[in-house]
């Protein structure tokens, strides 16, 4: 029975880069050709796809905002939590800078439009800036305001310079908040 689990793990290894190598060309293309349901929706079911390959199940308790644009502040537990969110909010996600040099990661993060933000004071007001003009949009952002991942059984202190974007209004409506 040892034998198994590595037989398994390389399999959902295999099922995830050939889902991954068929569908963000497919994406991209999308992208290129400004097909905005295909924008919205693909990186959605491609989080649901990987959820099933890596054998997530996920329960949701109580009711997502459909009002867009949503500004959804979430807890970082783990690397996880990005194909959970990913696969129930239609969105991009605000994620730190060094995101964007990671190999193979920063293709697929760049790919859903992700804002990658530099954590240095002097930076942090152009990234806001980019996070206000992607709501005014009309993008949903996936934020996570502790910076980093803990261990979940408890909430590390917030930057808040982010939260600034709270504070758009759009239509003459605050933005929507939820976390």
């Amino acid at each position: 029975m040892w034998i198994g689990s590595p037989l398994r793990g390389a399999f959902r290894l295999l099922c995830y880069l050939v889902i991954t190598i068929v569908a963000v060309p497919i994406y991209l293309l999308a992208t290129a050709l400004r097909i905005q349901p295909v924008i919205r929706w693909m990186p959605v079911m491609y989080h649901r796809v990987v959820c099933t390959i890596l054998g997530i199940r996920v329960r949701v308790r109580g009711t997502r905002s459909d009002v867009t644009p949503t500004l959804f502040v979430c807890n970082h537990v783990s690397y996880l939590d990005i194909e959970v969110l990913g696969g129930l909010v239609p969105g991009s996600f605000v994620a730190k800078a060094e995101v964007a040099t990671w190999p193979f990661f920063s293709t697929l993060a760049k790919a859903q439009r992700t804002i990658f933000i530099e954590r240095s004071s002097g930076k942090t007001s152009a990234s806001r800036d980019e996070m206000m003009r992607r709501l005014n949009t009309g993008d949903n952002l996936l934020l996570f305001p502790e910076g980093t991942s803990s261990d979940g059984t408890r909430v590390l202190p917030f930057r808040s310079a982010l939260f600034g974007v709270a504070q758009l209004r759009r239509h003459d409506r605050p933005i929507v908040v939820q976390p």
